[in-house]
């Protein structure tokens, strides 16, 4: 894949600099790339911007019903 600026959460942090995180990118104005940083040479994901935020959106949806207390599922 060319040189893209591929973006890291501020919150991830690691030892060796290289935290076990996704990163990224704008791929065109209409998607978004995203790929492990363990492995930045592999293959990523493209995602239509559309389907990024929905993907983002079911990612709340998920945390918020994991930090529910388990009588409430």
């Amino acid at each position: 894949m060319k040189s893209r600026a591929w973006r890291r959460s501020s919150y991830s942090s690691g030892s060796s600099g290289q935290a076990d995180c996704v990163e990224l990118a704008a791929i065109s104005s209409a998607h978004v790339g995203i790929r492990d940083s363990k492995d930045p040479e592999d293959r990523h994901l493209t995602l239509s911007a559309e389907g990024f935020a929905e993907l983002l959106i079911r990612a709340k949806q998920v945390e918020r019903a994991c930090s529910m207390p388990e009588q409430n599922w």
